[in-house]
């Protein structure tokens, strides 16, 4: 998962609600975290983003 494939489903109408979403951004940051070791800088970049996005998903109620 990617930020352009995340783009296309969006565009498609495969990404349909704020929660499907949520779970491909989080998704994409998982992998980041899975497939790059700790020194590497995009899973530093990813584990940050990876919290701020569980932390804001859980207190924002869902648009959808």
């Amino acid at each position: 998962m990617d930020l352009t494939t995340i783009r296309r489903n969006i565009d498609s109408g495969q990404i349909r609600t704020t929660a499907e979403f949520q779970r491909d951004v989080l998704l994409m940051l998982s992998n980041a975290l899975m497939y790059n070791s700790r020194e590497h800088s995009v899973h530093t970049m990813a584990l940050q983003m990876h919290e701020e996005g569980c932390y804001m998903f859980l207190i924002t109620p869902s648009l959808s």
